[in-house]
């Protein structure tokens, strides 16, 4: 599953996930007005904002803070390695493993947006980071998903290339 950011272009997607024999999931950061015909998600950033979202879409996706993963009405965490402090010598500014055995103990989802990658000021430091974050969440047993977190039909990948992204970490 494709994870995406539309900004009013919902069929565009649609019809390139299509193309992409990928299912997608349409992530907001506010409830749609419309209910397009795929499953949503409702990016949180505020943990006030949980209870009233909760019915108005399929996931709820937070950002990658300690609070997030406690609680156990978040259904995914997606920004790993945009934390702006400089990593330490010994270990990245990422997932700990004390967050990794939270998100295996409340059955989180974590998301890996390639787009933070194109995005960030520092592609290099998120992919040494992603790198980290693999290793501690195979010591725990649990699996990352990588996502092409496309605002535009053309940022998007299809599964394959996505996994074999992944893989290659």
């Amino acid at each position: 599953m494709d994870l995406v950011f539309p900004d009013g272009n919902e069929e565009e997607l649609l019809q390139e996930a299509e193309k992409l024999s990928t299912e997608i999931l349409l992530c907001y950061e506010q409830a749609p007005k419309t209910n397009p015909n795929a499953k949503t998600a409702i990016l949180i950033t505020n943990k006030k904002d949980i209870a009233k979202n909760k019915k108005k879409a399929d996931l709820l996706i937070a950002a990658a803070e300690r609070e997030f993963f406690e609680d156990k009405r978040i259904d995914g965490i997606i920004g790993f390695g945009l934390n702006p402090r400089k990593d330490h010598t010994h270990f990245r500014k990422s997932i700990t493993q004390v967050e990794a055995e939270l998100a295996k103990k409340n059955k989180l989802q974590l998301f890996y947006n390639l787009s933070d990658i194109h995005t960030s000021k520092n592609p290099a430091v998120v992919l040494g980071r992603w790198m980290q974050d693999k290793r501690v969440l195979k010591k725990k047993g649990i699996t990352g998903n990588i996502v092409s977190g496309a605002k535009k039909a053309l940022d998007m990948r299809d599964e394959r290339a996505l996994k074999d992204f992944w893989d290659s970490l």
